[in-house]
Formats: C-alpha cells, sequence, structure tokens
C-alpha cells in the first residue's frame, strides 16, 4: 500500500462519513498527482454536483476525459450532466462537428451513440455502436450498450403479449426471440473482448445464461442449450452461484 493509494481510502472513507471537505482534499491532490484511476474525476464530480457546482463538476470530468477518454463512466456522466441542464441539442450539435471533423474517432461516435440512447432515439444509436466496432472490433461497451438496445426492443413487445390471446402471441414471441439472440451475441463479444474484473464478468455471464436459457427452449440444433450449459460452467468456474 503507497501513499496514494492511502489518500483513495482516506477520500472514500470521508465520503462516506459526510466529511465532504477532506474528502474533496484528498480527491484533489489524487489528481493533481494524476493518480491512474479515472473514478477519481468521476467521485469528485459527484460531490460538487451535490454542492450545486455544474460547473466545476464539467471542469473536472473534462480533465478526466483528456486522461481516459474512453472510459465509459466518465463520459457517461459528463453527458447525463449536460442532458440536465437542458443542452441536448447543443450537446448533439457539438458531437455532429467532431464526428464530421475525426469520422474515424471511435470514441466520438461512441459519445454521439449515448446521446442518441438518452434522447430516445435507438436506431441512431443503434448505427452510432456499429460504427464504433466497425472502427474498433474491441470496444467491449459498444458491443455490450448494442446488446441492451435490442433487450429494451422486448419491452413493448412483452407489454403487447399480455393483451393477445396465446395463438395471436406466438409471433411476438418469436420476435423476442430473435432480439434476445442478438443481444446475447453481443453481449458474448463484449465478454470476448472485454477487459473486465471477475466481478464483471459474472454479471454479464449471469444475465448470458438467463437468455441462452431462453432461447434453448425453441432450438432444434441445440446450439443454445450447449451455450447455456458453457456459461453455467464459466459461472461456477467464477465462484458464482448456478
Amino acid at each position: 500500500i503507497d501513499p496514494a493509494t492511502i489518500k483513495l481510502y482516506s477520500a472514500y472513507s470521508a465520503k462516506g462519513a459526510g466529511d465532504v471537505t477532506m474528502a474533496k482534499k484528498y480527491l484533489q491532490e489524487l489528481i493533481d498527482e494524476a493518480y491512474g484511476d479515472p473514478r477519481i474525476y468521476g467521485d469528485m464530480a459527484d460531490i460538487l454536483l451535490t454542492e450545486k457546482d455544474t460547473t466545476g463538476a464539467l471542469d473536472i470530468l473534462a480533465q478526466g476525459r483528456e486522461m481516459y477518454e474512453r472510459d465509459a463512466n466518465l463520459m457517461r456522466t459528463e453527458l447525463d450532466i449536460m442532458m440536465k441542464l437542458g443542452r441536448s441539442e447543443e450537446l448533439t450539435e457539438k458531437l455532429d462537428k467532431a464526428v464530421e471533423a475525426e469520422p474515424n474517432s471511435a470514441v466520438l461516435h461512441f459519445a454521439r451513440a449515448i446521446n442518441y440512447y438518452n434522447l430516445d432515439n435507438d436506431k441512431e444509436a443503434e448505427k452510432g455502436y456499429l460504427r464504433v466496432v466497425e472502427i474498433d472490433p474491441t470496444y467491449a461497451d459498444a458491443f455490450f450498450n448494442l446488446g441492451v438496445i435490442y433487450l429494451d426492443r422486448c419491452k413493448p413487445i412483452a407489454k403487447k403479449i399480455e393483451k393477445v390471446s396465446y395463438e395471436a402471441s406466438l409471433p411476438m414471441e418469436e420476435e423476442i426471440d430473435a432480439l434476445y439472440a442478438k443481444a446475447v451475441a453481443q453481449f458474448a463479444k463484449a465478454m470476448e473482448v472485454g477487459e473486465y474484473s471477475d466481478a464483471q464478468k459474472l454479471d454479464l455471464a449471469k444475465n448470458m445464461k438467463k437468455l441462452y436459457g431462453r432461447l434453448r427452449q425453441n432450438d432444434p440444433t441445440g446450439e443454445y442449450k450447449k451455450k447455456y450449459d458453457q456459461m453455467k460452467t464459466f459461472i461456477a468456474e467464477l465462484g458464482g452461484d448456478d
């Protein structure tokens, strides 16, 4: 344990105890020392937001994004703040111009896709994430977010199923299965290329197992049963409950 790590734990301890002044002090020292963890910028921004210092929060996030331009959490926090400020049009215009200037920047396409998703425009968000993985096939967060989009599209279909007969629901059940298959394929790709912790892998694997469990029910090829069993084994290897 080095001095910087002690400061980090001290910051979390102070924040948990409600001592915002000390938490900010330790976090600022870590930021000044360029401590190698993007979370310190998000934590500082959270504190500044509770103090209603939105400008300060955006400034800190901008600093963090300069060092960790691909960090999805910092990017989402920055976008969320701008959305809450009602600056969605400004943000869209800003991102459009940035993408136009750097059309092969996976990071900018990713940021714009998040913005479209926040604006409930999942079609443009989908296009954006597909462009991201075309540019950078190792961009795990883009694969993951594509999976989320496909699962989101199941929700209105499920509501319709509740109101119709069994026979009328069958085509809609097939539609959901198709979306589940698309979603789990994206999650599998995210798992393959992402640098996730074991805890993150376990969480993702559990969700993938659920999807494979649904898909294996109407799969004459047995492909999804095999993947379901593989995911059960993988979860056990990670120490998770079956």
